[in-house]
């Protein structure tokens, strides 16, 4: 799919968006493990920061398989944009 400037303009600002979502989804969750402390800080129990720097430190490829499945997911919403934003081209 070859774009003019207008419609990678387009489609960058709609994956942008759907960046944005994800990040405010995953830190609400993240935070609602957390406990905030009298001074605003916030504390993550150890059990959190334990699975997710070992989640970090794997390569896709090495994760478990419902940890790709949560993955791909996030992948699919993506592809669900690309789709819609190539037929709304392709209407034009």
């Amino acid at each position: 799919m070859i774009l003019n400037d207008d419609a990678k303009q387009l489609l960058r600002e709609a994956i942008a968006g759907h960046t944005h979502r994800i990040w405010t989804k995953w830190l609400k969750y993240m935070f609602s493990k957390g406990v905030f402390q009298e001074d605003g800080s916030w504390k993550l129990p150890q059990e959190y920061t334990d699975r997710w720097t070992k989640q970090m430190q794997t390569k896709y490829k090495g994760l478990p398989e419902d940890e790709k499945k949560s993955d791909r997911r996030i992948a699919d919403q993506y592809l669900t944009i690309f789709w819609l934003f190539q037929q709304r081209n392709n209407d034009n």
